[in-house]
C-alpha cells in the first residue's frame, strides 16, 4: 500500500515537470515562427542583418531561462515533494510496523488462552469421569447390599405376602429386631450427652471446617442419638456417624439415589422375591422402591419391612426415608438390629472388642472397610472430647 502512494505521487510531480516542458517548448516554437516570418520580408543576407544577432541573443537568453527555471524552480519543487513522500511512506512503515507488533502480541495471548481453555477442558473432563466412577462404585455397593438384604428376606417375605403363617415369621422378626435395639443398654451404663460446640470444633480440627448447615445436620443427628440411642457406646455412635459420612459422600443429609433405580430391577415396579426366576410384578403402591436415605434401603419388600419395625408406613411414603430422623432410625434399626445382613453390629463393637474393619459386615461387603474404620477412630475422639463432662 505504501508503495502504491509513493508511485502515484512520483507519477504526479514526473506530469508537472512535463508540462513545464511543453510550456517553454510551446514559447520557443512561436519565437521561432515569428523570426521565420522577420527573415522572410528582409532583403538582405540574414547574416548581414543587425535583427540576426538580436534574435539570437534572444534564443540564448530564452534557453538561459528555461535552464534557470529547471534548475532552481521545478528541481527543487520536485525533490521538496519527493523526500515528504519518503517520509510520509517511512511514517507509514512504523505505524504498519506497530499494527504488526500488537497483533503479535494478542495472538500469543490467544494463544494462551486457548492452552488454559483447553487445560480447564480436560479438568472438568477428569472430574465428570471420576463423579461417572464414584456413581458406578455406588451403584454396584448398593446392589451388593441389596442382594445380601434380599437373600436375608427373601424366604420371609415371600411367606408374608401368602400366608398367616409366614406374615406370624415376620412379626418374630420384627419383634427380634426391636428387642435388640432396647437392649443396646447392655453394652454401656452411661447416658451420653454431647455439646455441639465441642463436637463442630473438634470434626474442623479431624476432617474440615464446619459451615452453617453442616453444624445444623451434627444438631439434629446428635439430637437423634440421645433420643434413639442414648445407651449405645461411644465406639458404636463413632461407627454410625463414619458410615454415614461416607455414605452421603461428607454431607450428613440423606440421598436419593441417583438415577431413582433406573436399569435396576427395583427401579421397576418388581419386587425382590421371584417366581420361576423372574421378579414377582407389583401394580399398587404406584411407587419405586429404589435407594433412600443416609444408607440406601431398597426393594418393596425391604420398605415393608422397615416400616413395620419403624411403625411408618414406607410402602406409601417412601421418600419418608428421606427425613434425616427416619433415616436415622433406619440406619440404627438396620445396623444394631442386623436387618441388612444379618449381623449386628454389638457382634464388632462390644465391651471386649472394637472391630471398626470388620462392623462394615452389618451394612455390606467389606468396600472402603479401612476408610470408615480410619473415620471411625476419628469420631470416637470427637465424641469423647465433645461429652458435657469433658474437660
Amino acid at each position: 500500500m505504501a508503495d502504491d502512494i509513493s508511485d502515484k505521487i512520483k507519477k504526479a510531480e514526473h506530469d508537472k515537470y512535463l508540462a513545464e516542458i511543453k510550456k517553454v517548448e510551446a514559447e520557443t516554437y512561436l519565437i521561432e515562427i515569428n523570426t521565420k516570418e522577420q527573415l522572410k520580408t528582409l532583403a538582405k543576407p540574414w547574416y548581414k542583418k543587425e535583427s540576426f544577432y538580436r534574435i539570437f541573443t534572444s534564443l540564448l537568453l530564452g534557453g538561459g531561462v528555461l535552464a534557470f527555471y529547471i534548475t532552481y524552480i521545478i528541481r527543487p519543487a520536485w525533490e521538496k515533494d519527493t523526500i515528504a513522500a519518503e517520509l510520509k511512506n517511512e511514517r507509514f512503515a512504523k505505524a504498519l510496523a506497530k499494527d504488526s507488533t500488537e497483533l503479535q502480541i494478542k495472538g500469543k495471548r490467544i494463544a494462551n488462552d486457548s492452552v488454559e481453555l483447553q487445560r480447564m477442558k480436560k479438568l472438568i473432563s477428569s472430574s465428570l469421569n471420576e463423579l461417572q466412577s464414584r456413581t458406578i462404585e455406588y451403584q454396584n455397593k448398593y446392589k451388593i447390599a441389596a442382594d445380601q438384604f434380599a437373600s436375608r428376606l427373601d424366604s420371609v417375605t415371600k411367606l408374608s405376602n401368602t400366608s398367616q403363617k409366614n406374615n406370624t415369621k415376620v412379626d418374630a422378626i420384627i419383634k427380634r429386631t426391636k428387642t435388640s435395639i432396647s437392649n443396646l443398654g447392655d453394652i454401656s451404663n452411661r447416658l451420653f450427652k454431647y455439646n455441639l460446640n465441642k463436637f463442630v470444633t473438634q470434626y474442623g480440627d479431624s476432617f474440615f471446617p464446619v459451615n452453617g448447615d453442616l453444624r445444623n445436620r451434627f444438631g439434629q443427628i446428635l439430637g437423634f442419638v440421645e433420643k434413639y440411642s442414648p445407651t449405645a457406646s461411644n465406639q458404636q455412635i463413632a461407627y454410625v456417624l463414619a458410615t454415614i459420612k461416607y455414605e452421603t459422600a461428607n454431607t450428613f443429609l440423606p440421598m436419593a439415589e441417583i438415577g431413582k433405580g433406573a436399569g435396576r430391577p427395583y427401579g421397576q415396579k418388581l419386587k425382590m422375591s421371584q417366581e420361576s426366576g423372574q421378579h414377582i410384578p407389583y401394580n399398587t403402591p404406584d411407587k419405586l422402591y429404589y435407594g433412600r436415605g443416609y444408607v440406601q434401603l431398597v426393594w418393596y419388600e425391604n420398605y415393608e419391612l422397615m416400616g413395620k419395625v419403624l411403625g411408618i408406613d414406607l410402602l406409601k411414603y417412601p421418600d419418608l426415608a428421606l427425613d434425616p430422623e427416619i433415616a436415622y432410625r433406619i440406619v440404627t434399626t438396620a445396623m444394631f438390629g442386623g436387618l441388612f445382613t444379618g449381623k449386628q453390629l454389638n457382634k464388632y463393637i462390644n465391651d471386649t472388642q472394637t472391630d471398626y474393619v470388620n462392623a462394615r459386615s452389618t451394612i455390606n461387603a467389606h468396600d472402603h472397610d479401612q476408610q470408615i474404620a480410619e473415620d471411625a477412630k476419628k469420631f470416637e475422639t470427637i465424641l469423647t472430647n465433645s461429652l458435657t463432662n469433658a474437660r
